[in-house]
């Protein structure tokens, strides 16, 4: 028996089947398999929060709304927001600041006010490309 990546079946552990690509133990279901080594983004380890707190407003129903508004819901409402508040805490920001920055466009960046360029570190300025430091002029 060992760890497997099948093209149909995804990642197992079990015994090779034809065509398979033998694989370390994959840490957790986080990780996904780039070819060469297991690889976590804040991509995937954000999903099962993400997944949570869609099933959480999948709950919010119309009449839940109207009863919010009406005051007679006990609170149901605020409590399910701040489910919600706390799970996102557990969300992680992208890292990888030059692949969001680059996605920037030109009206994006002429809107940028002073007080958020004054923010914006050197490190993070070298991610910008010459187009997107022309537009912030």
């Amino acid at each position: 028996m060992g760890y497997y990546i099948n093209p149909e079946l995804g990642y197992y552990e079990g015994d090779a089947i034809p065509g398979d690509v033998p694989v370390p133990q994959r840490p957790d279901a986080t990780y996904t398999w780039d070819g060469s080594a297991w690889q976590s983004t804040a991509e995937t380890r954000n999903a099962p929060f993400k997944a949570q707190i869609g099933d959480l407003e999948a709950l919010i129903t119309q009449r839940r709304l109207r009863e919010a508004a009406l005051g007679i819901d006990n609170g149901w409402l605020a409590n399910l927001n701040n489910q919600i508040a706390t799970i996102r805490l557990n969300i992680e920001a992208p890292s990888d600041s030059s692949t969001q920055l680059a996605a920037l466009t030109t009206t994006q960046l002429s809107s940028i006010t002073t007080t958020a360029l004054a923010a914006i570190t050197t490190t993070q300025l070298a991610g910008f490309t010459t187009t997107q430091l022309a537009a912030l002029r």
